[in-house]
């Protein structure tokens, strides 16, 4: 009796362990939850910019236009995300993940190799 007391406990544990091992335990979730943002904010500065090019202003700028002014810096490091014009018609905006590559990728246009969520314009900036 005393012995499969033992070997639950031992089973249990190990159970504990490897799920910890394979989620990664708390400072993972953190990690996800942080990484979750800067995929939000990107979207979110997305649906600005092409708010701004809808209405022929400047890229990147403020508008009443587009009333929504996203989060341009990361949660973390408080470091601003890079916005680069690789074309007249396209826009990069991106952030540094914690995750590699980034568990958070969902989005038409996201490279989780870069970080870098690229979107197309209407109007040449």
């Amino acid at each position: 009796m005393r012995l499969a007391v033992v070997g639950l406990v031992v089973l249990a544990a190990l159970a504990i362990g490897l799920g910890l091992w394979v989620t990664g335990g708390a400072e993972q979730a953190r990690r996800d939850t942080r990484d979750a943002q800067r995929m939000a904010d990107l979207r979110a500065l997305a649906t600005h910019m092409r708010c701004l090019d809808k209405h022929g202003l400047a890229i990147p700028s403020q508008s009443p236009l587009c009333p929504e002014d996203p989060t341009r810096e990361d949660p973390l490091t408080g470091a601003p995300y890079e916005i680069t014009q690789p074309s007249a018609w396209t826009l990069r905006l991106c952030a540094s993940f914690e995750n590699d590559p980034p568990r958070h990728h969902a989005a038409v246009g996201f490279d989780p190799e870069t970080g870098c969520l690229t979107i197309s314009l209407a109007n040449e900036v």
